[in-house]
C-alpha cells in the first residue's frame, strides 16, 4: 500500500516527479520541510505552499489507527467530507507494521547472529542436494550491504571480531566456496572500508584474517587466486607492492607449470614435518 493524495489541482511535472521521491512514508502536509531529506532542489516544489492549499486528503499507510486510516491535513475545507475525514479500513484488511532491516537485526542480537551461518557453509540443501555454492557469496553481499549502510553495524562486526570468525570459517569449510565473486566481494568492502572515516579498525581486520589470509586462499582455484591478486595490485590497496612477484609466480604455476605433462616427473617428494 503506498500514500494516496488528492489534490484540487493539477500538478505540474516537477512537482509530481518530487512527490513521487518523497516516498509512501511521508506523514505531514506540505507546510514545512523538515519532515524530508530530500535535496532542496525537490523540496521547492513541495513546500512553497501551493501543494499544501490544494490538499483534500492525504492518506498514509503509516498513519493507522486500528481501522482507520487518518487523513493527514490539519485543516480540510468542510466541502469536501460530509463528516470526518477519515478513511475506514472494511473487513479483511489489516494493518501491519514493517521494521528496517537494520531495526530487525538489532531486535534479535545485531550482525553476530549472521557470522555462525558460515560455519555451516558445507551442510546440504533442505531438498537433500549438494551444498549451495552461491550461499557463501550471498551472505558477504548482506554483510556488504549493511556494512555500507550503517556506521552502528561496522562497530558490531569490529567489536564480535567478525571478519576472523568469516575467514576462520571459510578456511575449514570447502574451498569451492571461494569464488571469483568472493573475491570481488572482499575487494568492494575494502574498498568501501578505506574510504569510510570510521573504517580503519575494521580494515584491518579484513587485510589481516581473510584478504590477506594465504591459508584461506592456497586451497581456491589458482585462476582465482591470480585473478584476485591481480584486482589488488591494479587496486593499489596499502601494502601491496610485494605481491606483484607473487602475481608473476602465480601466473607461471597455473599457465605453464601445472600444464606440463610431465609436471608429475619433475617434482621431487621430500618428506616434510607438520
Amino acid at each position: 500500500m503506498g500514500a494516496v493524495y488528492l489534490f484540487a489541482d493539477s500538478l505540474s511535472l516537477e512537482q509530481a516527479n518530487s512527490l513521487f521521491c518523497l516516498g509512501p512514508a511521508y506523514q505531514s502536509y506540505f507546510v514545512h520541510d523538515s519532515g524530508s531529506n530530500l535535496p532542496e532542489g525537490y523540496k521547492k516544489h513541495l513546500f512553497d505552499g501551493r501543494l499544501s492549499s490544494v490538499l483534500v486528503m492525504a492518506y498514509c499507510p503509516k498513519n493507522c489507527h486500528g481501522q482507520l486510516c487518518l487523513n493527514s491535513p490539519s485543516k480540510v475545507p468542510c466541502s469536501y467530507f460530509v463528516q470526518v475525514p477519515h478513511a475506514v479500513m472494511k473487513e479483511g484488511v489489516e494493518v501491519i507494521t514493517t521494521h528496517s532491516i537494520h531495526s530487525s537485526l538489532q531486535s534479535v542480537g545485531g550482525i553476530q547472529i549472521l557470522l555462525p551461518l558460515f560455519s555451516q557453509l558445507d551442510l546440504p540443501c533442505e531438498d537433500g542436494s549438494a551444498m549451495d555454492g552461491d550461499m557463501c557469496s550471498t551472505l558477504l553481499s548482506i554483510i556488504a550491504l549493511l556494512l555500507s549502510s550503517s556506521q552502528t553495524i561496522q562497530q558490531q562486526l569490529y567489536h564480535s571480531k567478525g571478519f576472523l570468525i568469516i575467514g576462520h570459517a571459510l578456511q575449514k569449510a570447502s574451498s569451492r566456496h571461494i569464488t571469483m565473486t568472493v573475491a570481488e566481494q572482499v575487494i568492494d568492502m575494502a574498498k568501501f572500508l578505506l574510504r569510510c572515516s570510521s573504517g580503519g579498525p575494521l580494515i584491518k581486520q579484513l587485510f589481516e584474517h581473510i584478504m590477506f589470509n594465504p591459508k584461506l586462499w592456497i586451497n581456491s582455484d589458482p585462476s582465482v587466486q591470480v585473478s584476485f591478486f591481480l584486482k589488488i595490485c591494479i587496486n593499489n590497496f596499502p601494502d601491496t607492492q610485494s605481491l606483484y612477484n607473487q602475481v608473476h609466480l602465480y601466473n607461471y604455476l597455473a599457465a605453464d607449470f601445472l600444464g606440463n605433462t610431465n609436471f608429475h616427473h619433475i617434482i621431487r617428494q621430500v618428506a616434510t614435518f607438520g
